[in-house]
């Protein structure tokens, strides 16, 4: 009796059918979640950097033409984020003078959102 039940465990010591399959089972789900999280961040940081090249055209149209008002230097940076959701942008164009010398202030804010399979907060980025 006891030969046949160290017999039965050598058996299925050595049966190795599925083993590949609750590896994947257990790797899987965490290797997913990290590249869900790779490409979150690196969205995040597209917007962001969107933002910076819509506030530098802007910018840029300042330095060249300094009469532009306000609303129409935040049309053009909202018009230079090509592929972000510009509702979700908060652009300000707000006047400065420091020593006597007036300056044009831009400013632009975005909350972005994580998939919710992620689990990261949202991030509010400011530039």
């Amino acid at each position: 009796m006891l030969t046949a039940i160290i017999t039965s465990f050598r058996r299925l010591f050595k049966n190795n059918n599925g083993v590949a399959a609750i590896e994947a089972a257990i790797a899987l789900p965490v290797f997913w979640v990290f590249i869900l999280g790779i490409i979150g961040i690196c969205h995040a940081v597209m917007i962001r950097q969107t933002m910076l090249y819509g506030l530098d055209n802007a910018g840029r149209t300042a330095m060249i033409k300094p009469t532009t008002s306000n609303s129409d230097l935040e049309t053009i940076a909202l018009g230079k984020m090509g592929g972000v959701n510009t509702s979700l942008v908060t652009i300000s164009a707000t006047d400065n003078t420091v020593d006597g010398q007036d300056y044009k202030v831009l400013s632009a804010s975005y909350t972005y959102t994580f998939p919710q399979l992620v689990g990261l907060s949202d991030v509010t980025m400011d530039t």
